[in-house]
């Protein structure tokens, strides 16, 4: 009983983590690599704690059914972000099985224990990989100068010259700046966010309706030339409003 109100106290906390860090995004970007992080350190302290690998499972379970009211209400964005911890959860409950079972016919062989030394230095090797993988991600992907030019036509925005980072043809504002449309700050988390498909197009800060970005023709060492924008989608399922 102890172990279970301990893991439901680490799902809760890592539950009002995800929630604080969809909401936090344009001001701290970080926040939700920091969940991904948290949700690995409930399996390693599940181990440690022993809790019962149900637990995991049915949070991937609750998260889906999340996932499911958000599609109904068309907020995609928040969908996606939901279906990547239920994927998550459900293979750690899976694997979380299979390590219960393990360590179960070993402890009744006599010949395994949970050394607290043995703990902590997986935890200390998990943090600092985790910090190795963050630091090595900002070195291989830096950050590029472009022009964002406005489209009255399309856009009413105030957007200027900004940072922009690209990955895998996506396009990012980086951690280096903070863009203000009419005051509000923009997510840096995709390149922009648009508040509803209304007739002028206002941008604003939201994380319900999602706006992509996909850049043609450039290369790194000359910036971009092209910058292509989608309403609620990817390119080639998003509505197309210009570039």
């Amino acid at each position: 009983m102890k172990e279970k109100k301990i893991g439901l106290s680490f799902l809760a906390a890592f539950f009002l983590l995800l929630i604080i860090s969809l909401f936090s995004l344009s001001i701290f970007p970080q926040l939700y690599q920091i969940s991904i992080f948290f949700a690995v350190m409930i399996f390693i302290f599940s181990q440690y704690f022993d809790f019962e690998y149900r637990l995991l499972i049915g949070f991937a379970l609750f998260l889906l059914i999340i996932c499911l009211f958000l599609l109904i209400f068309k907020l995609d964005t928040l969908a996606i972000y939901f279906a990547n911890y239920v994927y998550a959860f459900l293979a750690l409950g899976i694997i979380g099985y299979f390590f219960d079972n393990l360590r179960e016919k070993l402890k009744s062989k006599g010949i395994i224990k949970i050394y607290k030394k043995v703990f902590l230095s997986i935890l200390v090797l998990f943090l600092f990989f985790s910090a190795f993988t963050i630091v090595r991600d900002f070195k291989i992907n830096p950050d590029y100068p472009v022009v964002i030019k406005e489209n009255h036509n399309k856009f009413i925005s105030d957007v200027k010259d900004k940072y922009i980072r690209t990955f895998k043809k996506e396009i990012y504002y980086s951690g280096l700046d903070i863009v203000e449309v009419y005051g509000k700050k923009i997510s840096r988390d995709i390149i922009i966010n648009i508040d509803n498909p209304k007739a002028n197009k206002v941008i604003s800060k939201t994380i319900l309706l999602s706006g992509w970005a996909i850049e043609t023709n450039s290369k790194y060492d000359s910036g971009i030339d092209r910058i292509e924008f989608f309403l609620n989608g990817k390119p080639g399922k998003g509505k197309y409003l210009g570039s």
